[in-house]
């Protein structure tokens, strides 16, 4: 009897992984370009347990109808599978659904057509910290409209290759990333630029940033037909000078009251002062002013008499010089047409500057 028993419990050992211990996953490789299944291409597939320990890690390939079928003996695994398609990475978590783990991933084919992709939303929220920074929040909406993967191209100008470009305001400094891999993010005095390709479909990046400024000027500057959004929290001392902008009230977010400004222009800039702001003097603007219609009227008037100067003393000059010829008895004769010239020179010389006339002929 005994026997009987451990052969039962032995048995059960062996049959139970594969029918009631096990864990199935279903893999499904799509292209969405062309609408049909991805069918014997590789991909990579890592199983991790509840503690988060990868358990298998290996590259496997579809079956010609894009599926694939695996089980496992992990209980409540975490599934994570990984392809790459023209260069571009797709990645997708198994979800459970009716007791299999099954993770469905598409694929498209790659495009650089620029007007393919959109910023179609830029909602800021900002914070007035300090008299010398501001923190803003910004929240983009992107989507790709069409059936391929936007890859983008590259940028002589910059050397690198570019898939959005994103004007930034002058003095920000990039503190926060959020959908978006850090290291396909480049960034420059007034923009970022991205290198990350953008499937079809909408997707949110999240850019954090800090604003400087000495002087405790901020200015914010939004172009083209992006919808923006503005939310300002209230300081007192702090003024707010929107332009292209609709004062929409308060709001709420996040817990806190805001103004929201909304675009209403394709050319919007905000331009925000801290306590530290000192406008320029309104005295000392006259006192310029003054000063420089003061130097020009002089100017005005001292123009005849510095010209007048300058003529005598070319005048002097070529007087010296006939003097100077003179002196050789000998050769007057040969050097008499250049006198007569320099004679004719002086005498224009005094017309135009009705000096007196200072030379006698022979």
């Amino acid at each position: 009897m005994w026997k009987k028993l451990i052969l039962i419990v032995v048995f059960a050992l062996l049959v139970l992984p594969e029918n009631g211990l096990s864990t199935r996953i279903e893999v499904m490789l799509w292209n969405g370009t062309a609408n049909r299944p991805l069918g014997d291409y590789p991909f990579t597939i890592e199983i991790r347990n509840s503690e988060g320990r990868v358990i298998q890690k290996k590259e496997m390939r579809t079956a010609s109808d894009g599926r694939y079928t695996l089980s496992t003996p992990v209980d409540k695994p975490s599934v994570f599978v990984e392809v790459n398609y023209r260069g571009v990475n797709y990645e997708g978590k198994a979800m459970l659904s009716k007791g299999i783990y099954r993770v469905e991933i598409p694929v498209y084919e790659i495009t650089d057509r620029e007007d393919m992709v959109k910023v179609m939303q830029r909602t800021a929220i900002i914070s007035l910290d300090s008299e010398r920074s501001i923190s803003v929040f910004e929240i983009l909406h992107i989507r790709n409209g069409g059936k391929r993967t936007f890859v983008g191209r590259f940028n002589d100008e910059l050397d690198l290759h570019q898939v959005l470009y994103l004007s930034m305001p002058e003095g920000y400094r990039l503190t926060h990333l959020q959908g978006l891999d850090p290291r396909k993010v480049v960034t420059y005095r007034r923009a970022v630029v991205t290198q990350a390709a953008i499937p079809p479909g909408d997707r949110e990046y999240i850019l954090g940033y800090t604003i400087t400024s000495d002087r405790g000027v901020f200015s914010l500057a939004f172009k083209g037909e992006t919808r923006v959004t503005l939310l300002l929290n209230e300081r007192e001392g702090w003024q707010i000078n929107p332009s292209g902008f609709k004062n929409e009230g308060k709001t709420n977010a996040f817990g806190r009251s805001y103004n929201k400004l909304v675009k209403t222009k394709d050319k919007a800039e905000v331009v925000i002062y801290s306590p530290l702001y000192k406008p320029p003097q309104k005295g000392w603007i006259s006192a310029l002013f003054f000063g420089t219609s003061l130097s020009l009227f002089i100017l005005y008037i001292m123009k005849n008499n510095f010209r007048r100067y300058l003529i005598r003393r070319e005048v002097k000059k070529l007087q010296d010089l006939i003097s100077f010829i003179r002196t050789d008895g000998d050769a007057l004769s040969y050097y008499a047409p250049f006198i007569r010239i320099i004679e004719d020179r002086i005498e224009q010389l005094e017309r135009i500057g009705n000096g007196p006339a200072g030379t006698e002929r022979d």
